[in-house]
C-alpha cells in the first residue's frame, strides 16, 4: 500500500498545506472516492508524525507540521500517542539493557561464590546447575513482562488508529462541505455586485438624461424669449453679507440656470444641497454623474419660483463610490425682485 514518491511527495504537501487550490482539490475529491487513496494518506500522516517527533522535519516543514499538530485536538493527541510510544519503547530497551547488565553481574558473582570443599566432578555440576538457573529465570520475567506491554500498547495503537481515521474523514469531509459552501456564497455575492453596478450604471444615465432633457428644454425656452437667467458662481466662503452674487429676477424670468465653477472634477459624482442661510432646504439632487460638469462648470436649471426675495447658499460634494458625500464648495448669491 506504500505509495510511491511522486504520491508521497503530494500527500506531504497537501498534509502541510502546501498545495494550491486546484491541487487541493483534487487530492481531496481522491481520497473521498477512493478508498485505498485514504489509506495511503492516513499511512502518510502517520509517517509524517513520526518524523516531527523524533526530531526530522526541518525548515518549512517543520514550521508547517507545527501549525498542523499543534493547531488541533486530534493533531495534538497523535503526536501525544507517539511520543509515549517512543518514550515507552525507549523504557523498554533501557530496562532490557538494565537486565543483561544484572545477569552480567550476577554471572560474576556466582563464579566468586567460593565452593565447599567437595570432589571436582560435583563442584563443577553445581555451578553449572547455579548458572543455568540463573539464565532461566531472568529472561523469562522479562520477556512476560516486555511481551505484555508491546500487546497493551498494539491494541491502544489501534484503538487510536481506527478512532483517527473516523474522525479525520468526517472532518474532510466537512471542510470539504464548508468550501463548497462558501464557493457559493462567493459567487453569489459577486453576481449581486455586478447586478448593482448595472444598476449603478442606469441610474447615472437616465439622470443625464434628464439633465439633458432640462437643458434641451430650457435652451428652446430661451431662444423664444429671454426667460431663463443664466448666473455663474465662483466658491466663496460661507457669510451672509459680501462677496455673494445678487441676481435680480425680472417678471419675464422663469427659469434660473446656476453654472458653478468646479476646480476639478475627482468625484464620479456630486450632490447638490440650496438652502437659505437661515438654515431652510430649498432644492436639492443627489447623485449627479460627473459627465454633466462641461467646461469645468457643473450647471442647473431650476425654476425661479423657487427663489423669493433672500439670501442663499449652495453646498457642493463630491460622492464616493463607496461613502458619504464630501463637502468640497461652498457658492453664495442673493435673490432680488
Amino acid at each position: 500500500m506504500d505509495p510511491n514518491q511522486e504520491t508521497a511527495e503530494l500527500m506531504t504537501r497537501f498534509l502541510l498545506g502546501q498545495l494550491s487550490d486546484e491541487e487541493r482539490k483534487v487530492v481531496e475529491e481522491r481520497f473521498l472516492t477512493d478508498d485505498e487513496y485514504f489509506a495511503q494518506l492516513l499511512v502518510m500522516e502517520d509517517s509524517l508524525v513520526d518524523d516531527y517527533v523524533l526530531g526530522r522535519l526541518t525548515g518549512d516543514q517543520l514550521k508547517n507540521a507545527e501549525v498542523l499538530f499543534r493547531s488541533s485536538a486530534i493533531g495534538k493527541r497523535e503526536v501525544k500517542f507517539t511520543q509515549n510510544l517512543v518514550a515507552s519503547l525507549k523504557k523498554a530497551r533501557e530496562a532490557k539493557e538494565q537486565g543483561a547488565k544484572q545477569k552480567t553481574k550476577r554471572a560474576l558473582v556466582t563464579n566468586q561464590i567460593v565452593s565447599p570443599k567437595t570432589s571436582p566432578w560435583r563442584q563443577s555440576q553445581a555451578s553449572m546447575n547455579l548458572i543455568a538457573s540463573g539464565f532461566r529465570s531472568l529472561p523469562a520475567v522479562f520477556s512476560a513482562t516486555l511481551g505484555l506491554i508491546i500487546l497493551l500498547l498494539a491494541g491502544v495503537a489501534i484503538y487510536f488508529i481506527f478512532q483517527y481515521q473516523r474522525q479525520n474523514r468526517e472532518l474532510l469531509a466537512q471542510r470539504v462541505e464548508l468550501e463548497r459552501n462558501f464557493q457559493d456564497v462567493r459567487e453569489k455575492l459577486n453576481q449581486e455586485s455586478q447586478n448593482s453596478a448595472e444598476l449603478n450604471k442606469r441610474l447615472d444615465l437616465e439622470t443625464e438624461k434628464r439633465t439633458q432633457a432640462e437643458e434641451a428644454l430650457a435652451r428652446s425656452h430661451n431662444s423664444g424669449s429671454p426667460s431663463i437667467m443664466s448666473v455663474v458662481l465662483l466658491p466663496t466662503i460661507f457669510q451672509r453679507s459680501g462677496g455673494a452674487k445678487t441676481v435680480t429676477l425680472n417678471t419675464g424670468t422663469n427659469r434660473l440656470q446656476l453654472l458653478l465653477e468646479i476646480s476639478s472634477a475627482n468625484y464620479p459624482a456630486y450632490n447638490v444641497r440650496i438652502k437659505t442661510f437661515d438654515g431652510q432646504t430649498i432644492w436639492s439632487r443627489d447623485s449627479i454623474p460627473a459627465s454633466q460638469i462641461k467646461q469645468s462648470k457643473l450647471s442647473l436649471i431650476l425654476n425661479s419660483s423657487l427663489f423669493p426675495y433672500n439670501d442663499y447658499r449652495i453646498e457642493l460634494l463630491g460622492q464616493p463610490d463607496n461613502g458619504t458625500g464630501q463637502l468640497i464648495a461652498d457658492y453664495a448669491f442673493k435673490v432680488r425682485k
